[in-house]
């Protein structure tokens, strides 16, 4: 039998479950003659990879919505189900209620008007909402993009190029909720942290306005807490932005913008650490982190 899958998936929980039901299998079939087949699952077809090798053409970076399934975890009269779709669309109005973001269709009329009218001397925050371009039609929801750039220092294809797995899910594994950070190339005309910032990927998405297809991420936005990298680390230390209503800053960004992926550590203070602080939600818990630029060879060229 393959483990692969299972090893993957909470190993111990996994495989203690699946030999528990093979033994009630033999156990009722054991005076039968028949022999019992197991099922073997080929995990590398369900591209759920973090990272991989890419063997595609050379090119600096790309990011795309992944072509791959969303899963709903749904519990009915106690017992616990996955349905899962290819595609998750919704009306607008009826994501923002999901998602607990009853301001996305602002953050998408004042996208539109960035992306409608780049030239403008003034941008979507300098303008009223009555300026921006009104959009309440179906968006199609994602559980992940594939960010696919140039590494030849790490594991990567004939042409250098490596390809990882952003995901935003509210149940990732039947586990926790997982929103993974990213590095989004904000100014392009400056070398690495300079030019790039950080932010928390809430949602992945689509929608389409007059003819167009904008594939989308709604973020939420880190600031750094110094001008310079840590004296001691040498890694570049940033915060939750946040309003002075403290509300966190968040917007909605094209798929273009985002770079790669990004691995934050927390700052730890002085006192001990909670045990009710977990991966899921050590974003949401700590004040401040550093950019971890020894995550690998790329990340240390990039955010150096």
């Amino acid at each position: 039998m393959n483990w692969n899958l299972l090893v993957r998936f909470q190993s111990f929980f996994s495989i203690s479950d699946v030999n528990s039901t093979l033994e009630a299998l033999l156990a009722e079939n054991c005076s039968d003659s028949e022999d019992i087949d197991t099922v073997d699952v080929d995990n590398n077809k369900n591209g759920d990879d973090d990272d991989e090798i890419d063997n595609g053409p050379t090119v600096q970076a790309h990011v795309e919505l992944a072509q791959t399934v969303r899963e709903f975890i749904l519990l009915i009269h106690g017992i616990c189900s996955k349905v899962v779709l290819s595609e998750h669309k919704c009306n607008l109005a009826d994501l923002a209620g999901e998602i607990n973001q009853p301001r996305l269709p602002e953050h998408i009329r004042r996208f539109l008007y960035d992306q409608l009218y780049p030239d403008s001397h003034l941008t979507s925050a300098d303008v009223s909402l009555n300026a921006c371009p009104i959009f309440s039609g179906i968006v199609s929801v994602f559980s992940s993009a594939v960010a696919t750039y140039h590494a030849p220092s790490d594991p990567s294809g004939i042409g250098g190029m490596r390809r990882e797995r952003i995901r935003a899910v509210p149940s990732w594994r039947l586990g926790a909720a997982r929103y993974d950070c990213a590095f989004v190339d904000s100014r392009p005309d400056l070398q690495g942290m300079c030019g790039l910032d950080v932010v928390r990927i809430l949602l992945l998405f689509s929608f389409t306005f007059e003819n167009v297809t904008y594939p989308c991420a709604l973020v939420h936005w880190f600031t750094l807490v110094e001008e310079e990298p840590d004296s001691d680390t040498g890694m570049w230390m940033v915060q939750p932005e946040i309003t002075d209503d403290g509300l966190p800053v968040l917007s909605v960004i094209h798929l273009d913008c985002i770079f790669r992926a990004a691995h934050l550590l927390p700052i730890y203070g002085d006192n001990p650490i909670p045990i009710t602080i977990t991966p899921d939600n050590s974003l949401d818990a700590f004040a401040a982190f550093y950019v971890n630029k020894y995550a690998d060879h790329h990340a240390f060229e990039i955010a150096s």
